[in-house]
């Protein structure tokens, strides 16, 4: 294969096998688990690449699409995934702690921002909670406000 820039035949082709085991950053955006299909980098279990030795072109057809990692997640998956974990008015703090990293899990397996969202939700009021020795105790709100808690990424509930 001849490099698409320079045409030097110095070009090397990657693969490797992740086995669900790779984490890619980008765009203050990190997602974990499997590769994303729709980054030109490989997808699944598999990080496939191409770049030229001589001139560092990576090869491909660029500029790609946007991601869905980068695309927004629309609200009704932010409501449903409400809905299906959390009870407004509930005490943050009473999820049980083997609930956790499953409902973390599943937020990023929806959006890896909206996974980082919840999870520093978990951090910040179960912490802050614990700290006060349950003296504050912070309730879920109602959705319309979580849901703009995570467009705007303001993490602040009032103490009940």
């Amino acid at each position: 294969m001849k490099c698409q820039r320079c045409k030097s035949v110095r070009t090397v082709d990657a693969t490797a096998k992740c086995a669900g085991t790779c984490v890619v950053r980008f765009s203050g955006l990190e997602t974990e688990g499997t590769i994303p299909d729709d980054l030109g980098i490989g997808g699944g279990d598999y990080l496939k690449f191409s770049v030229c030795l001589d001139c560092g072109q990576m090869q491909g057809q660029f500029p790609v699409p946007q991601s869905y990692v980068e695309k927004d997640l629309p609200d009704e998956d932010i409501v449903d995934f409400f809905d299906n974990h959390f009870v407004e008015g509930d005490l943050v703090k009473n999820v049980g702690f083997r609930s956790l990293d499953p409902i973390i899990k599943e937020a990023r397996d929806l959006h890896p921002k909206f996974g980082k969202f919840v999870e520093e939700l978990f951090d910040n009021f179960i912490s802050k909670d614990v700290r006060t020795n349950g003296k504050k105790q912070y309730k879920y709100p109602k959705v319309t406000k979580f849901v703009q808690m995570f467009r705007t990424n303001n993490l602040e509930l009032e103490p009940s």
